[in-house]
């Protein structure tokens, strides 16, 4: 605690922490004239360099001396006479040292008491007196230190810390004028009683409002008019001593004079006595300033929202789709972005179906209370809810998470009916995760002026969530789990793509000579073998009726759907209606294909050109926008098939980072034509515009396409008996190469890098995948 203080020479004797045993000093902490124990810090400057030059003690101030003379000058003392305060001990101190010790050119003393408040600590007097020619004079400077009181209070943005309060302590310094001495208690007090009753977002408001009350209700500390400037500061610190684990306490702490708050409004004390009542689990979040003109609509013209939207009763997507469709009927609301869609666990009320989740970025010209209130109409009169209870089944929910006026300023609300930004959203992965798909990595939430991302990764995972790719007819679609190593043997194990060659030019398995009804009874087969080694076992059978390696002849679009057209009947026929494993894709590059196969009923279209094949570029995502509960994979491509290998040069980038560049722009060309996020499956193009050894590069850093795209897209992968595998081996029969397959697949999927495998022989991969999870799980 000893401060630094002028000095005439380096030299000083001092004295820590002696006990003056029990000395009357005001009233004690039951506010009774009692002795209590009393200690004392003193630093003596003074020059002992003759003392140190000769050795010699009689040349400095001998501590053992000066301890016992004060202990028998207080036990004296106190005998006849007891101190009123602080002051009168430290006053009493400093003129029997200086007059008794003539080496003390300048003395620094800290009277204090551990017992005079139950609520602080220690009470603490420290006097500095640098004129030894004038003992009489009061201190030089003097300050009463209020250390440690420890308090309950309501403080903090996140939903746990506003229903509960926490534990903090203060420490405040108030500087002492003349003789006056402040009476210590009634500010202890008064300061608890304002804190405990009030609440705060942020430490920085609550040891400001603490330094303006205590000048505020003890205008006396203040001093005269010389003292309300640096030498009449109050210092207020605050530590916060639970908010994060690994440190003893965090806070802040600040220097105020009684000028800084000329301009305030007086602090309203609560003369009630009555605290916050927390029993009640309301979240009461408060806002100094609150929005102005929220009625007037002019004022938010263009404004910008976010909002949550959930689903588990019925055809959920249905429900979402439609949800969305009315918010843009009104003039003035237009989507701008919408987030992937995200299974999540009820909570709260656990008896109910799996919600779907997501957010929606909303340009608007409602005020937030007209858009609340036409969202509930989009609830209750659109979509039907009937709210039985509360966190209970519902067709729709949508929730104003945050709110941004014309001029992008954050719109912050604190009413009976509607909170921005919304209270819980901070506590909520199926809130966050979708919100930080949409919003800019640096935007800032409002309130904990901390980056929103911040918050998500502080979250514990995993979060319970699995990202879903919703069917039609409101079948299971593909659904993988955020993160994804969180998942388990049972528990959305990887897909595998079994391929079905309907070509008869294939590099892997091309049969000129293969029948409609032979090819059905083998992937029956197929399937059958594979569900009997794992049963949990999610397979997507991918028809291709054009073969894509490298200078193959291209069909016609004609002879291309006369190729897959009736594999693809028979399948949907055969095997969709009773088996929810199984899904259908079609491998194909060109949007009539597409469109053919999505009329017969497929689940999804890979495209290993990245729509950049298909007629102007953009026919595959438009057709895939009209077709919101079909997945299409993204795939990284060059050129086209007869040139791909001759784009194989990255120009000395690295080549992951040039793959996951050219695959974000392809997402926004996807986004700009209407394709949902969810739709999006993500190919990094093994074997496509890539030699042996960059495909080599590429499976062994698949994870850095995680860290790219932060876990939101699944990942496939489409080694299968490709060229570079049989380099390795020297295997020159691309169907012999199943076992090199497998090795990258087994380490593709243990160490979770992928989410589907693309596979010839769907046998051999679930065997090694039944493995695999067996020993992630």
């Amino acid at each position: 605690m000893i401060s630094k203080f002028r000095s005439f020479h380096k030299d000083s004797v001092h004295i820590d922490r002696l006990n003056l045993t029990n000395v009357v000093v005001g009233p004690d902490a039951w506010n009774l004239l009692k002795p209590q124990p009393c200690y004392i810090n003193i630093n003596m400057n003074t020059d002992f360099r003759k003392a140190s030059k000769d050795d010699d003690l009689k040349y400095s101030l001998n501590y053992a001396v000066i301890s016992r003379d004060l202990v028998s000058q207080i036990t004296k003392t106190t005998g006849s006479t007891k101190f009123r305060n602080l002051l009168e001990l430290s006053n009493y101190l400093n003129k029997h040292l200086l007059e008794t010790y003539k080496g003390i050119q300048s003395l620094q003393t800290e009277c204090i008491l551990p017992n005079a408040n139950i609520r602080c600590k220690e009470v603490i007097l420290q006097t500095n007196q640098e004129d030894e020619h004038n003992i009489t004079s009061t201190p030089t400077s003097c300050k009463l230190i209020l250390k440690d009181i420890q308090l309950l209070t309501l403080i903090g943005v996140f939903t746990f810390e506003r229903l509960q309060k926490q534990f903090i302590t203060l420490d405040i310094e108030i500087p002492i004028f003349g003789t006056f001495f402040p009476n210590y208690r009634k500010i202890i007090k008064v300061v608890c009683d304002y804190l405990e009753s009030e609440n705060f977002k942020t430490v920085e408001a609550l040891v400001e409002s603490t330094a303006q009350l205590i000048f505020q209700e003890f205008p006396d500390i203040s001093g005269n008019e010389t003292s309300t400037k640096e030498n009449g500061q109050i210092l207020v610190k605050v530590t916060k001593l639970n908010a994060i684990t690994d440190t003893l306490g965090v806070g802040v702490k600040c220097l105020r004079n009684i000028n800084d708050f000329e301009n305030r409004s007086k602090i309203l004390l609560n003369t009630t006595g009555n605290t916050i009542d927390n029993a009640s689990n309301t979240f009461d979040l408060p806002l100094k300033s609150k929005a102005t003109n929220v009625n007037n609509t002019q004022n938010y013209k263009n404004s910008v929202c976010y909002l949550a939207f959930g689903s588990n009763m019925n055809d959920k997507l249905s429900n979402i789709l439609q949800s969305f469709q009315n918010l843009e009927n009104v003039p003035g609301n237009k989507i701008l972005d919408i987030s992937s869609i995200y299974e999540s666990e009820p909570m709260y009320f656990e008896d109910q179906d799996f919600f779907y989740n997501g957010v929606i970025k909303l340009q608007t010209n409602f005020p937030p209370h007209e858009l609340l209130r036409y969202c509930k109409k989009i609830e209750y009169e659109c979509l039907q809810r009937v709210k039985h209870f509360d966190n209970g089944p519902r067709t729709i929910d949508l929730d104003l998470l945050l709110y941004f006026n014309e001029l992008q300023e954050p719109v912050n609300l604190n009413t009976r009916d509607l909170i921005i930004p919304h209270p819980r959203m901070l506590e909520r992965g199926f809130v966050l995760l979708p919100l930080c798909e949409i919003i800019p990595p640096d935007l800032v939430h409002p309130i904990t002026a901390e980056p929103i991302w911040d918050h998500l990764n502080q979250l514990s995972k995993p979060w319970g969530l699995s990202k879903v790719l919703p069917l039609s007819g409101n079948r299971t679609g593909l659904k993988y789990n955020i993160p994804r190593n969180s998942g388990t043997s049972g528990n959305n194990p990887t897909y595998i793509m079994s391929v079905i060659n309907a070509t008869p030019d294939s590099f892997s398995d091309g049969d000129p000579n293969f029948t409609i009804d032979g090819k059905i009874a083998q992937i029956k087969k197929n399937i059958k073998d594979v569900l009997a080694i794992y049963p949990e076992q999610k397979i997507i059978l991918d028809i291709g009726g054009c073969s894509t390696r490298p200078g193959s002849e291209q069909p016609s679009i004609k002879e291309e759907i006369t190729r897959i057209e009736p594999i693809l009947l028979k399948l949907t026929e055969e095997l969709l209606s009773d088996n929810d494993n199984i899904l259908i894709s079609v491998d194909t590059y060109r949007a009539e294909v597409a469109a053919k196969a999505i009329e017969l009923g497929c689940d999804i279209i890979n495209d290993i050109s990245m729509g950049s094949l298909s007629n102007d570029g953009t026919a595959m995502f438009e057709l895939l926008s009209k077709n919101p509960t079909v997945g299409y994979v993204l795939s990284h491509f060059r050129g086209d098939v007869s040139s791909m290998n001759k784009h194989a040069d990255y120009s000395n980038r690295d080549l992951v980072n040039a793959i996951c560049e050219e695959l974000d722009v392809a997402i926004d060309r996807c986004l700009s034509h209407g394709m949902k996020r969810w739709q999006l499956i993500l190919d990094p193009g093994i074997g496509f515009a890539k030699n042996g050894p960059q495909n080599i590069q590429l499976i062994k850093n698949l994870h850095k396409f995680d860290e790219y795209f932060r876990s939101y897209y699944p990942i496939l992968i489409g080694p299968s008996r490709k060229k570079f595998l049989g380099t390795i081996t020297n295997e020159l029969i691309a169907s012999r190469r199943d076992i090199e397959t497998m090795a990258v697949i087994s380490m593709c999927a243990g160490n979770n890098t992928c989410d589907i495998v693309r596979v010839h022989d769907p046998r051999i991969c679930a065997k090694t995948l039944k493995v695999v999870d067996t020993l992630r799980s």
